[in-house]
């Protein structure tokens, strides 16, 4: 706790006072079992964490919620020959991150 860094201020005038929590970080989409195993840290506490799943036929939809402290789950609803593309956001109270990086994985690459 030395201080350093500074303050980075609002970015874009959302809520009244409430700071929004900084995005999970996406780390790996591995398929595992015929589905995908998706892994994150969290750089700051959640409440929950919020994981959106996209494919080339459809845009991004929820395709989970997760407990803030887990790190990992399986998507046993990403199971076909298709890439699946990923992205996360941290949920603190009512209040949202920006949505992480994205990765993205093809359940059947398994070697």
């Amino acid at each position: 706790m030395d201080g350093a860094g500074g303050s980075t201020g609002a970015t874009g005038g959302g809520g009244a006072g409430t700071a929004a929590p900084e995005p999970p970080v996406l780390e790996m989409v591995m398929p595992m079992d015929g589905v995908l195993h998706v892994e994150w840290s969290t750089p700051t506490p959640c409440d929950e964490i919020e994981g959106e799943r996209k494919d080339p036929m459809h845009d991004y939809e929820v395709a989970f919620t997760v407990a803030g402290t887990k790190t990992s789950r399986m998507d046993a609803d990403a199971f076909e020959d298709l890439e699946y593309t990923y992205r996360l956001r941290c949920k603190v109270g009512e209040v949202y991150s920006e949505y992480s990086n994205e990765m993205s994985g093809n359940p059947t690459d398994e070697e």
